[in-house]
């Protein structure tokens, strides 16, 4: 356990206390090799088994987790979460469903198809905000501390109106709402979380993320102008970089920021904590697994050229190409290959994702937290109510789970 005695927080005076930092034990490869089998034994059951799967990660992740001397517990059940599951096949399968429809029969009509599309994705973003808040809520319910439970309060439906009012707001005002959107978001989840009979509080502001936001607005768009002078002297194409540039690369500085500067501004009681988590760890994290993936590539694309070399010639593809290609098709040993590296890839993927990128920064974000007035965390007992499965399994279903 991690120690750490400070002063003040943030400028604003405290008492002098000791900081706790929670402790990780988890290992690396332990939760790399439970996410390959999870993974291998769902895609096997067609997606039955991820409940259980969900479940066991938890439970490890969780019991491996200690804050001053105890574990944190996980209450959540496999079948809890296949019910979710499959109420939420049944939910989601219009939204699959839906756009391939439109296309079909409204394949005529411009207008109309694009309409019905725009209420579609209307439609999904109001869904994918209810289904954040009540997984969450799921999973709080589920998560015991020393016997005392988290629980959530507040109404999905409001988080889910309110979120996606914001979101309406991202691009009249070219996305400088975001901001607000999030301090928003944030301070609603956060606000409705209790301990017990302890309630957390929070006044995140949108301002506190203005900073961060313009610093990666200002970099994105500085390096696409910058790469679009050197090659083809279009500003406006590096306009247009700059903004790819900022939609696919600043959220792990944004969600960094937001995580570091809003995590020193909760209370639960009188404890509050800080956070030192870095972007800097999550760059890193990303591009070790892209290149380890990359390798893994070349490994495969080798083997599978020495295959296809020792199975047909590169004579008869000089040839006749046409035909070479149909004998590679129609030849087993090629096509077992092919199917092994595919599969191989897969599964590869997930264990390097698992250990490289997801372990890591699950482990930098525990253990870069201190709390103070860590002892006055634990009070009387009282539980809140057990939140249903069904919107946790809508929430797993679209994998959403980051954040606070």
């Amino acid at each position: 356990m991690n120690d750490v005695i400070i002063d003040e927080q943030d400028g604003a005076n405290e008492p002098k206390t000791s900081g706790v930092t929670p402790v990780f034990t988890a290992q690396s490869n332990t939760y790399a090799k439970k996410n390959v089998i999870g993974t291998f034994l769902t895609l096997i059951t067609f997606g039955i088994y991820r409940a259980w799967f969900t479940t066991n990660l938890r439970k490890y992740l969780w019991t491996n987790t200690s804050f001053d001397g105890d574990q944190f517990e996980y209450l959540g059940t496999g079948r809890e979460l296949l019910i979710g599951f499959i109420i939420a096949v049944v939910l989601t399968l219009p939204i699959i469903v839906v756009p391939q429809l439109a296309a079909t029969v409204f394949a005529d009509s411009a207008p109309q198809l694009l309409g019905l599309l725009s209420i579609y994705y209307i439609f999904f973003l109001f869904f994918i905000q209810f289904a954040i808040y009540r997984g969450r809520a799921y999973r709080l319910s589920r998560t015991s501390y020393r016997g005392i439970r988290f629980h959530q309060t507040g109404n999905g439906w409001h988080y889910a109106f309110k979120s996606f009012l914001w979101m309406m707001l991202l691009m009249p005002t070219l996305g400088f709402a975001y901001p607000w959107m999030r301090a928003w978001q944030i301070n609603y989840r956060v606000n409705n979380t209790w301990f017990g009979s302890q309630q957390a509080s929070l006044e995140a502001k949108g301002k506190d993320l203005l900073k961060p936001y313009l610093k990666a607005l200002f970099a994105a768009f500085a390096i696409g102008i910058a790469i679009s002078l050197i090659l083809t002297s279009a500003i406006w194409q590096g306009i247009i970089l700059g903004a790819v540039l900022f939609i696919y690369f600043s959220f792990p500085y944004l969600a960094a920021r937001e995580f570091k500067i809003f995590t020193s501004k909760i209370k639960l009681g009188s404890a509050y904590a800080i956070s030192d988590f870095r972007a800097r760890k999550v760059y890193l994290r990303l591009l070790a697994y892209i290149l380890a993936l990359f390798a893994v590539m070349i490994v495969l694309g080798i083997i599978l050229t020495l295959i296809g070399s020792s199975s047909l010639s590169l004579d008869m593809f000089r040839e006749d190409p046409q035909m070479a290609l149909i004998m590679a098709m129609s030849n087993p040993v090629l096509i077992g290959a092919l199917v092994l590296s595919y599969l191989a890839f897969i599964f590869t993927s997930v264990y390097l994702y698992s250990r490289i990128f997801r372990f890591a920064i699950l482990r930098h974000l525990v253990t870069t937290i201190t709390v103070y007035n860590h002892a006055d965390l634990v009070a009387e007992a009282v539980q809140g109510e057990d939140v249903s499965g069904t919107a946790a399994g809508i929430g797993d279903a679209i994998d959403v789970e980051f954040g606070f």
